[in-house]
């Protein structure tokens, strides 16, 4: 990386170390990296993915925007990064979850891969962990074993992250940002070499960055994080829970209770509770009515009882009513 001179450094004009090297843009046939440089064109990518992986895993920040333009090939397998205008950076967590995103690519466990998208996003009850990770299982296990040329890296990470978004997850802006820097590396490659197993080599490295994350003095310093933590956790529980109990024995505590949908589910309630009740009364008015159509009377309708007709007609009509309230409902 060349150094800035800052005292030749304006908010127009970077300065910075002069670069004994050729940007990859600019050379047209892969065989003048062996031939003026004495490089070996998958040596300069293994090397480049090396930096590459220890920027997002070991510094904590990585080359945003890493085209051929600003890759430079020098003598002897060295390499020369430049315009850092666009960095991304990640915490712990973010790096965390893509080495466990990266092995468990590794391992083809798709299930584990969900989880990290799951663990990564905000809360939601509505994702169906199983059915996401067949869907990455889908889109991904097929690029297992194919070269540079026959995979879309870019493609593959999209695709994963376009299945999440369809499963409700929102995937951080810094992941996604590690999403298209792995884009740019990818077309360095296929500049490069053809036939470099760009997935493979990342892949393998993971196991290296994996160790990183978890020695001892990484580990200890963890634990101690989560001990001072838990202390205070500890120390502030008892106060907590007096402060509740005190809160609940008092004479002026009301507890709310708040079902989601309640209103509708008693709405509906109410609607069949009356239709039941309306069933009730029309059965109760066609059997009274029938048991006075034996009856005398000197009161007839159309040859009907006055009794039961009025009876009849009632439950006719609060028929016809249950009938429109259930087309309604």
């Amino acid at each position: 990386i060349p150094e800035v001179h800052f005292p030749l450094t304006t908010e127009r004009v970077l300065t910075m170390q002069a670069i004994d090297g050729k940007p990859l843009s600019q050379m047209n046939d892969l065989s003048e990296i062996s031939a003026k440089y004495n490089s070996s064109p998958d040596k300069i990518i293994e090397i480049g993915l090396k930096a590459y992986m220890k920027m997002v895993f070991v510094d904590g920040f990585f080359h945003g925007d890493l085209h051929p333009g600003n890759f430079f090939i020098l003598p002897n397998n060295k390499i020369g990064l430049v315009d850092f205008g666009v960095v991304g950076r990640l915490n712990f967590k973010a790096q965390t979850a893509i080495v466990n995103m990266l092995m468990a690519l590794s391992k083809e466990d798709y299930l584990r891969l969900a989880y990290e998208y799951v663990d990564l996003a905000p809360y939601s009850d509505k994702v169906n962990v199983d059915l996401f990770a067949k869907e990455l299982q889908a889109i991904i296990a097929p690029y297992f074993g194919l070269t540079l040329r026959n995979i879309n890296v870019g493609g593959i990470l999209l695709s994963s992250s376009s299945v999440a978004a369809r499963h409700g997850l929102s995937v951080p802006t810094e992941l996604m940002l590690f999403f298209k820097s792995i884009i740019s590396i990818e077309s360095l490659g296929q500049k490069i070499s053809k036939d470099f197993d760009f997935l493979a080599f990342t892949l393998t490295q993971v196991n290296d960055v994996a160790e990183n994350f978890f020695q001892p003095v990484k580990m200890a310093n963890e634990a101690s994080l989560i001990f001072r933590e838990s202390r205070n956790f500890v120390s502030a529980l008892p106060r907590q829970l007096n402060l509740m109990m005190r809160k609940v024995n008092s004479p002026d505590y009301h507890s709310k209770v708040h079902l989601e949908d309640f209103s509708e589910f008693k709405d509906t309630f109410l609607k069949s509770f009356t239709l039941l009740f309306l069933g009730i009364v029309i059965s109760a008015l066609l059997i009274s009515s029938t048991l006075l159509y034996s009856q005398p009377t000197e009161w007839n309708v159309a040859g009907i009882p006055g009794l039961s007709f009025v009876g009849y007609v009632i439950a006719a009509v609060l028929g016809f009513y249950s009938a429109y309230s259930l087309w309604r409902k």
